[in-house]
């Protein structure tokens, strides 16, 4: 679907007013009484910090948005945003926010949403493009001023990661993880049926084609497929990372990777992780991230262990990369819900 984000054009204000089909969804979407004319559409361009932008299919307008950049306090927060009535249900409103997110990016790495509390299909939109609750305590400071107690979200963490302490010195789960076929064998997704050819992986650059099945996962219709994936970071005894990509070469944009650090001479922290902060926002809008989830990191982990060891009880955690920064600020004088 050739989809774009834009610069708005203010001719089009008119139709953006018109797709707040009732009073409710008006107050929603932009804090204001009904009806909402193309003119005041129009003039929130004019506003401290408002950069406008739509969404096109084509060359057809179908979803309207706002970045608030606030250079004072390094941030940004995503506003107004809205898609054509005709259109929803298809997916446009996560490929907004991803897009739209790829824009504030660019500004500061802090982003924000408000959201009206009744606003529940947007709460969930937003939720699966990785924008997570601030805590309670800040929202609790920036709803004061506020008509309602809105929903405050902050972009969330792109990065998981599951942690293991084995039994087992550094040097053999290395010669384990840096071997395709000993991704199968530990793999504890599901999703990991076959190394394309045997090789060992020796150097960044080096490349490796999986053959995969999805339907563990339950996720997604894709059956059986195969992806090409590319080392993207080794470091001999330590640390190697793979970026998956297509067989035509293109990389979705997120990397697995493992980390070893010796405890002693006889037993090494194994460190799982998946990076999702280069995928594209079309290919985040697409489906929910991790593709893995945490406790699947966690299950590879334990068949390693089962793997190298005897013996299967050791010590484990599971974390998450905490979200970028938040900057206690006042918030906004304008609504938006």
């Amino acid at each position: 679907m050739p989809l774009r984000l834009r610069a708005f054009d203010m001719s089009a204000a008119g139709t953006v007013a018109g797709w707040a089909e009732s009073g409710p969804e008006t107050v929603r979407w932009c804090g204001r009484d009904a009806p909402v004319s193309g003119d005041v559409v129009a003039g929130w361009a004019g506003e401290d910090g408002v950069q406008p932008y739509g969404l096109f299919h084509d060359d057809r307008l179908v979803g309207y948005g706002e970045a608030w950049v606030d250079d004072e306090a390094s941030e940004v927060e995503l506003a107004r945003l809205i898609i054509d009535p005709t259109e929803r249900g298809h997916g446009l409103g996560r490929r907004l926010v991803a897009e739209l997110t790829a824009v504030a990016l660019r500004h500061y790495p802090s982003v924000f949403m408000r959201v009206h509390p009744d606003n529940t299909s947007a709460l969930r939109c937003y939720a699966s493009v990785d924008f997570v609750p601030v805590e309670a305590a800040l929202a609790a400071e920036w709803n004061r001023p506020q008509p309602v107690a809105y929903v405050w979200l902050t972009l969330g963490p792109r990065r998981v990661s599951a942690t293991r302490i084995v039994g087992v010195p550094v040097a053999a789960i290395f010669d384990l993880v840096s071997d395709p076929d000993g991704h199968v064998r530990l793999d504890g997704s599901g999703m990991l049926v076959a190394a394309a050819a045997p090789g060992r992986l020796t150097a960044v650059g080096d490349v490796f084609e999986m053959e995969m099945d999805r339907e563990p996962l339950g996720d997604l219709p894709m059956g059986r497929y195969r992806t090409r994936n590319v080392v993207t970071r080794l470091e001999s005894g330590h640390l190697l990372e793979w970026a998956v990509g297509y067989p035509d070469g293109r990389l979705l944009g997120h990397v697995y990777g493992y980390v070893l650090q010796p405890v002693s001479e006889a037993e090494t922290e194994v460190t799982s992780y998946c990076d999702w902060s280069a995928v594209a926002p079309a290919v985040r809008a697409r489906m929910t991230w991790p593709v893995v989830p945490v406790d699947r990191l966690e299950r590879s982990l334990l068949n390693l262990e089962a793997l190298l060891t005897e013996s299967g009880h050791r010590r484990s955690s599971s974390s998450t990369t905490p979200a970028p920064g938040q900057h206690v600020r006042q918030p906004p004088s304008s609504d938006n819900a």
